[in-house]
């Protein structure tokens, strides 16, 4: 079955979910700063590994279930404020 954008297998999806807070963590402690966006920091200066393996739409997917789930905040990405 091809994959499709519009759906990310549920599975693959609770494992982007855990690599987006993973990498919000990894980037605190080599920071300092917090982050609050997990596609803010995909392919940045500083790309945490634990986005590894993982496209950015998977992560804007785990990010949006997230901030369904009060995980994390409603933010504008940079990408949209573009």
């Amino acid at each position: 079955m091809p994959r499709s954008r519009d759906n990310v297998d549920p599975r693959r999806l609770l494992d982007a979910a855990d690599a987006a807070m993973s990498a919000l963590d990894e980037y605190t402690a080599a920071t300092g700063r917090p982050a609050d966006n997990p596609v803010d920091l995909y392919g940045s200066d500083y790309h945490p590994h634990a986005l590894d393996g993982f496209e950015i739409w998977e992560i804007e997917q785990a990010r949006l279930m997230l901030i369904r789930m009060g995980f994390l905040e409603a933010t504008q990405s940079a990408e949209d404020a573009a």
